[in-house]
C-alpha cells in the first residue's frame, strides 16, 4: 500500500481496511515505538474549507510519528478571482515535488480524485464536498471495534438525523456492508431526510443484513447496541455541501427535540452497553448532560481517529514498525472480524 492514496475506502480490500485498523489499534498502545517512524518526512495539509477536528487530527498524527507539517490556507472559492486562481492539478502536482505525502479537504465532490491524479505522492482525501469522508469513516470503525470487542457482527445499529445528506453515514453503512456480519440497521429520519435509495440498495444486496426505516427513536431506544447520531440542527447539509436552515417553527422544533434528540431521559430506556457515536460538530442532537453518560462515545472517536491516521500516515508512507504483530490486536477481545 505504500505510496497509493486514500479518495475512497471502495479502492481498498476489506482485509487492508482491517490491516489499518489493526495498525491502528497498535499504534494506540505503542506510542514510543510509533514516534520516530515518519521522522524527516513532511506532510502538507491543503483544507479550503474550515474543518477544526479533522485537521488537528491529521496534524496531531503526524507529530506523533515524528514528521512535520506543511500547512496550506486553501484561498476562498467565493472570493478568488477566477483569472489567477490556481487549478488543483497545478498545485497539487507542485506540492508533491516538495512534500512527502498530502491532505486535502475541498467543497467540490471529486476534488480528491484529482488531486490523487495530479500527485507524484500519496494524497488522503479528509472530505470532499457532500461526497466522501473515509478517514472519519475509519475512525468510527475504529471506535466500534473498540467497544464492542473487536466484532462487527451480530449488532442492531441506529442512525439518526439527516440521513439524505450525511456522508459519514452512508460511507459508514456501506463500508459496513463489506466488513460487518449480521447487522440490522434502524434508520431514523424525517421522511424528506430519509437515507438515500443507493445505499438502501446496497443494504439489500448485501447478505444477512437487514434495515427499517422509523420517524422517533424512542420506540427503538432499547433495542439499539449502536446509536450513531448525525446533525439535524441548527443547519442541515445538502448533498452539494451547502448548508440551507433547518425550519425554526415551534412545532418542527418540539418534534426534532421529542423524536431525534438524545436525553438522559431517553437513556434510561436504551441497554447499558450501548455506544453512542457523532462525527461532530454537532447541535442540538445531543444534550450536553449525556456526554457525562459512559455510552457516550464521540470523544472517543476523537481520540482514535488520531490513532487511525497514524495507522493510515505511516501506511502510505511505507514506515510500517517492524514491532507490528496484527495477528494479536484484538486478540485479548476475542475477536471474531472475518477476512
Amino acid at each position: 500500500m505504500k505510496g497509493s492514496h486514500l479518495v475512497s475506502l471502495d479502492e481498498w480490500s476489506a482485509e487492508q481496511i482491517l490491516h489499518l485498523l489493526r495498525l491502528a489499534e497498535w499504534m494506540r498502545t505503542h506510542r514510543d515505538d510509533a514516534s520516530q517512524l515518519a521522522a524527516g518526512s513532511v506532510m502538507a495539509t491543503l483544507f479550503y474549507q474550515p474543518s477544526t477536528r479533522t485537521r488537528l487530527s491529521f496534524e496531531t498524527a503526524m507529530l506523533r510519528l515524528g514528521g512535520h507539517v506543511a500547512e496550506y490556507e486553501g484561498r476562498s472559492l467565493d472570493t478568488d478571482d477566477l483569472v489567477f486562481r490556481e487549478t488543483i492539478h497545478d498545485l497539487i502536482r507542485s506540492l508533491s515535488q516538495i512534500d512527502d505525502i498530502i491532505v486535502i479537504r475541498h467543497p467540490r465532490e471529486g476534488s480528491a480524485l484529482v488531486a490523487a491524479r495530479a500527485s507524484d505522492v500519496p494524497v488522503i482525501n479528509a472530505g470532499d464536498g457532500g461526497h466522501l469522508h473515509p478517514t472519519q469513516t475509519l475512525a468510527d470503525l475504529a471506535t466500534l471495534l473498540r467497544l464492542k470487542g473487536g466484532k462487527l457482527r451480530n449488532l442492531t445499529i441506529g442512525l439518526c438525523g439527516n440521513l439524505a445528506a450525511s456522508r459519514t453515514a452512508h460511507s459508514l453503512v456501506t463500508t459496513l456492508c463489506r466488513l460487518g456480519h449480521n447487522l440490522h440497521f434502524v434508520l431514523v429520519s424525517t421522511r424528506q431526510n430519509r437515507m438515500p435509495d443507493w445505499v438502501l440498495a446496497r443494504l439489500d444486496r448485501t447478505p444477512g443484513f437487514s434495515y427499517e426505516e422509523v420517524d422517533s427513536l424512542r420506540p427503538v431506544i432499547s433495542s439499539l447496541d449502536v446509536l450513531y447520531m448525525t446533525s439535524f440542527y441548527p443547519t442541515q447539509v445538502e448533498p452539494t455541501g451547502q448548508a440551507r436552515q433547518a425550519s425554526n417553527s415551534t412545532a418542527n422544533g418540539k418534534r426534532l427535540s421529542r423524536d431525534y434528540r438524545v436525553t438522559p431521559e431517553l437513556l434510561r430506556a436504551a441497554k447499558p452497553d450501548l455506544a453512542i457515536l457523532h462525527p461532530l460538530p454537532r447541535g442540538l442532537e445531543i444534550d450536553r448532560a449525556v456526554d457525562d453518560d459512559p455510552r457516550a462515545a464521540y470523544f472517543t472517536q476523537i481520540s482514535l481517529g488520531v490513532d487511525v491516521r497514524m495507522a493510515l500516515i505511516a501506511t502510505l508512507l511505507g514506515k510500517l514498525p517492524q514491532q507490528f504483530d496484527e495477528s494479536v490486536v484484538f486478540a485479548e477481545q476475542g475477536s471474531d472480524v472475518d477476512e
